[in-house]
């Protein structure tokens, strides 16, 4: 059973769109993540999102086999509960990590802070997320774990690619709390197809039945914010 303690947290001086280094090997170890409501456009169509640093995704996390991550994390949301659950990372000796709400952890309320501190073992790509429907709301996000020295890798870095649906409702309880009742009703009530295919969080919306002009007003393909993914491949 799960104890929840309300003692006070240490606070962590955050600033939106900063990530700067606490402890750890290098900066991609040790992060201090603000999460925040803000306004995006992944599809060069604005909605509001739940961020990490003022972005969706999160940041891409590169580590190396053995390598303990911390990310020192406050909730900056004004009604929403947090908590970052770890795909497929162990978590061996660190269960109160792993961030699955009521069950390892009690939820991170709104204006605290927490810090995860866990080691990835295994190499491979993961994802991080989401607190209920937070993670269609834009809070996930990418690690990486390359193969320790003298394990066989290549050495070079590899890369992520996340391919999801965008949807133009914005986060659950602030605009759109029906998402969250639908699914959890019996029987579900579906939330609708989503508008669009993300890739990496860019994509460009084209609704092929309004007029062009109407369409380019909904859709701002200048917007930083949806600039297509650009991807470096080496030859061979």
């Amino acid at each position: 059973m799960t104890r929840c303690s309300r003692r006070p947290l240490q606070p962590i001086p955050c600033r939106r769109g900063a990530v700067r280094r606490r402890i750890g090997r290098d900066d991609d170890t040790a992060h201090d993540w603000d999460i925040s409501y803000q306004f995006t456009s992944p599809d060069c169509v604005r909605k509001l999102a739940v961020t990490i640093n003022s972005h969706t995704p999160g940041p891409t996390i590169h580590a190396v086999q053995g390598d303990t991550i911390i990310i020192n994390l406050k909730n900056s949301l004004l009604m929403e509960n947090v908590t970052i659950h770890w795909h497929s990372i162990r978590q061996t000796g660190t269960p109160w990590a792993d961030g699955t709400e009521g069950i390892t952890q009690c939820p991170i309320l709104p204006d605290d802070t927490f810090t995860y501190t866990f080691v990835v073992d295994r190499p491979g790509t993961y994802m991080y997320a989401h607190y209920g429907m937070q993670r269609s709301a834009g809070l996930n996000g990418m690690i990486v774990v390359e193969v320790a020295p003298g394990g066989g890798g290549d050495g070079r870095r590899a890369g992520a690619v996340q391919v999801r649906r965008g949807a133009h409702r914005a986060a659950k309880r602030l605009v759109a709390p029906e998402h969250a009742a639908g699914l959890a009703s019996m029987p579900m009530v579906w939330v609708g197809e989503p508008q669009s295919l993300l890739i990496n969080w860019r994509s460009w919306f084209v609704n092929y039945s309004s007029s062009p002009a109407t369409a380019a007003a909904l859709c701002n393909v200048t917007h930083p914010d949806c600039v297509p993914a650009v991807f470096a491949v080496v030859p061979g």
